[in-house]
C-alpha cells in the first residue's frame, strides 16, 4: 500500500523554490449569491499541489467554496474558513502551507473556482503547483 504524499508544513514554505512548488495568486471579487470565475493558469502548471484562501477585509465568515479541475470537483462546498490559515480556530490545512489537492494537469485545463456567499467579500486564491 503506497503512502500518502508528504505536505510541506508552513515552517517548510521557504524551501519551496529548493523542490520546485511554486505558486499563483488569483483576486475575486465575490457579490452576494453564487459567483463561478474561470481561472487562467500558468501554461507550466502540471501538478496542481493544493490551494490557500485569504479573504482582504477580514475573514471570509460565511462563503462557502467549491474548486472544479477538468469537471472533477476537488474541492465541493466547504466553509472558506476550511482553507484559510487567518481562521482563528484552526483551518483544515492543520498548519500545513496549503490544503492537498494533488492532481495532474495537462497546461490547458479547465480550472473554475466558485464563492457562495451572503455578503460582497474579496477573496484571494493560491493555487499551489509543479511545473512541466
Amino acid at each position: 500500500m503506497a503512502s500518502a504524499p508528504m505536505v510541506p508544513m508552513l515552517s517548510e514554505v521557504a524551501s519551496f523554490g529548493q523542490i520546485g512548488i511554486q505558486w499563483k495568486g488569483y483576486s475575486v471579487n465575490a457579490i452576494a449569491g453564487t459567483q463561478t470565475y474561470t481561472i487562467s493558469q500558468p501554461g507550466n502548471m502540471r501538478t496542481l499541489a493544493g490551494a490557500t484562501l485569504f479573504g482582504l477585509a477580514g475573514l471570509p465568515t460565511t462563503e462557502t467554496v467549491s474548486l472544479n479541475v477538468n469537471s472533477n470537483l476537488v474541492i465541493d462546498n466547504i466553509p472558506a474558513l476550511g482553507i484559510c490559515p487567518q481562521s482563528p480556530t484552526g483551518h483544515a490545512n492543520n498548519g500545513m502551507a496549503f490544503f492537498p489537492i494533488y492532481r495532474p494537469l495537462e497546461g490547458n485545463d479547465n480550472i473554475q473556482f466558485t464563492v457562495i456567499g451572503t455578503a460582497n467579500v474579496t477573496l484571494f486564491l493560491i493555487l499551489y503547483y509543479l511545473p512541466g
